[in-house]
């Protein structure tokens, strides 16, 4: 009796395995939702409005499942078209090399998401950073979350992402932060400046101060190594010439 309710057991458990398999897989090879379908079909509109919402609902909803069907649009696009598709493209692309086994192909994901800059991408980067294990890897998604920040028309928000690349001593952060510590600013950030000048201002100088300061010792390091391995050569050489 009890061998036979053990088999009839394994037989429940192998059909419940089985089961959640298959609706795995069905879930896999579902359609996009409706609303990603609309996007896509707008996306060929010759309205410029409406080409703008299909792009902005396909980096909003979309994922890398899509780009065979943005790939294959793309080639029989106008010119028009394919300008629409490529940011779409690049965002989806980046967004799955964000959660590669090679962490050189994540860290390069997150540093081309910073010069795409979309807001949408502050929370890709964020949810990628909290299981990221590598440290150069979490070092660029924080730098590009920032740098992406930086533009923000929140002065708030803009002085505590000037703080944190001060703190990661980001060198590619020193051209934006220039622009903030003049006043000017990017089209983006503008909003920012003029809101508060003089703080974002003061936090833009501070961290530009800590990003040279940080430069200069490591300047003055790596010229005090060279310094050694050049006199380790030339006593060798005088040694060599003395025997």
């Amino acid at each position: 009796m009890r061998r036979a309710l053990w088999f009839l057991f394994l037989g429940f458990c192998a059909l419940w395995s089985n089961s959640v398999q298959v609706r795995a897989e069905e879930s896999a090879a579902a359609p996009p939702p409706a609303a990603v379908e609309k996007a896509l079909a707008d996306l060929s509109s010759e309205d410029p409005a409406i080409q703008d919402a299909a792009v902005l609902a396909l980096i909003e909803q979309g994922d890398d499942g899509l780009l065979p069907r943005l790939e294959e649009l793309r080639i029989n696009a106008d010119r028009g078209l394919r300008m629409a598709l490529k940011p779409v493209i690049d965002l989806l692309r980046n967004k799955s090399k964000l959660h590669s086994p090679d962490a050189n192909v994540r860290r390069s994901a997150a540093a081309d998401l910073s010069v795409i800059g979309k807001p949408i991408v502050v929370i890709w980067l964020e949810d990628a950073l909290k299981t990221e294990p590598d440290r150069w890897v979490r070092y660029t998604i924080e730098e590009s979350v920032s740098l992406i920040k930086l533009t923000n028309n929140d002065p708030r928000i803009t002085i505590a992402a000037a703080t944190k690349l001060g703190e990661l001593r980001s060198q590619n952060a020193v051209p934006l932060l220039q622009e903030l510590a003049k006043g000017t600013g990017s089209e983006a950030g503008e909003g920012a400046v003029q809101a508060e000048p003089a703080m974002v201002a003061r936090a833009a100088t501070e961290a530009i101060e800590r990003i040279e300061s940080w430069g200069s010792w490591t300047s003055a390091i790596e010229t005090l190594f060279r310094g050694i391995s050049l006199s380790s050569v030339l006593l060798l050489m005088a040694l060599g010439l003395a025997i």
